[in-house]
């Protein structure tokens, strides 16, 4: 087998498994929690994303193998949200390694919101987030919609093997 067949199989296979996330939302779950028809938009190798557009919200699901330095970067990213002044919650039960929400509030000068969760899952990274466009709705930067949205991560983080 040459070293380009190789490659693509090994692209293919990774594709394969990150459509496999993508299929643990369901679409319901996606108009619900956006609260309108969302629309799936494919991000590649990397996972998928569902968006309200007249709403300008959208949910994102992303997946990544960061290999033996995966710890290192959740906390960084954990450290970054902390030092931000957002909050970075616990969340003991998401996950087998480690697991925190984040809730990111809109303000003047950043008018658009983010709330979801990221995920340390052995050496993968999961994030599942609500986001906002500036100035369109509030959505993402409230606690109930991470309170909304924790269920629904928790499912999905539960089945990915």
């Amino acid at each position: 087998m040459t070293a380009s067949r190789f490659v693509l199989l090994l692209f293919l296979a990774a594709s394969a498994a990150f459509a496999q996330f993508c299929d643990k939302i369901e679409q319901r779950d996606a108009d619900s929690i956006l609260g309108g028809a969302a629309m799936p938009m494919s991000l590649g190798s990397l996972g998928c994303s569902y968006s309200v557009r007249s709403k300008g919200v959208r949910l994102t699901l992303t997946m990544s193998d960061e290999g033996p330095g995966a710890r290192k970067i959740y906390d960084g990213l954990k450290q970054k949200t902390r030092a931000s002044g957002w909050l970075a919650s616990d969340e003991p039960f998401m996950a087998t390694t480690a697991a925190y929400g984040e809730l990111i509030k809109s303000t003047p000068a950043s008018p658009a919101g983010k709330c979801g969760f990221v995920v340390l899952k052995g050496s993968r990274l999961i994030q599942i987030y609500v986001s906002d466009s500036g100035g369109k709705t509030d959505l993402a930067s409230r606690r109930e919609t991470l309170d909304r949205l924790r269920p629904i991560a928790k499912r999905v983080v539960d089945q990915i093997h």
